[in-house]
């Protein structure tokens, strides 16, 4: 049983390590990045800061032999003593969410994350970004309902 156990255990760090750091081919999705016009920076080996005029700010990390993408947004004070109703507009958001799912953190952030599949490749990667970024669209047709949950 103990034996058993810290099996389990070991396997469960080494995914936690696994999952850790900047993504695999940290240099080319920086390069296709700024090719977009996004402005990267690397926070310390452990994830990319994505920073865009137009598009959503992120961080980008290894996750599960992929990518994980996600966007920030602050909540206010609204959200905050109306969390419920921030629930059920969040709830509308990924009704119709494609390459991006929407849900709220424990500091009443919004935040929408994506998962990018596998080892970057340029073309899948670029055909991905576009639908990541159908979020922003999302996002403004739900502005005049959203406003009052975020900062």
């Amino acid at each position: 049983m103990k034996l058993r156990f810290a099996l389990i255990l070991i396997m469960t760090l080494s995914a936690v390590i696994v999952n850790a750091g900047l993504p695999d081919k940290a240099d080319d999705v920086t390069t296709h990045l700024e090719f977009m016009g996004y402005t990267v920076e690397n926070n310390d080996d452990d994830y990319l800061k994505a920073r865009h005029d137009s598009h959503l700010n992120m961080i980008l990390k290894k996750f599960r032999g992929g990518i994980l993408l996600k966007a920030y947004m602050t909540g206010s004070s609204y959200a905050v003593t109306h969390y419920d109703d921030f629930c059920e507009l969040v709830n509308e958001l990924n009704l119709n969410a494609s390459a991006a799912r929407y849900y709220i953190d424990s500091d009443i952030d919004l935040v929408v994350e994506g998962y990018y599949p596998g080892v970057y490749d340029r073309t899948s990667f670029g055909i991905y970004m576009e639908a990541f970024n159908l979020a922003e669209k999302e996002l403004a047709d739900k502005y005049d309902d959203l406003d009052r949950f975020l900062e």
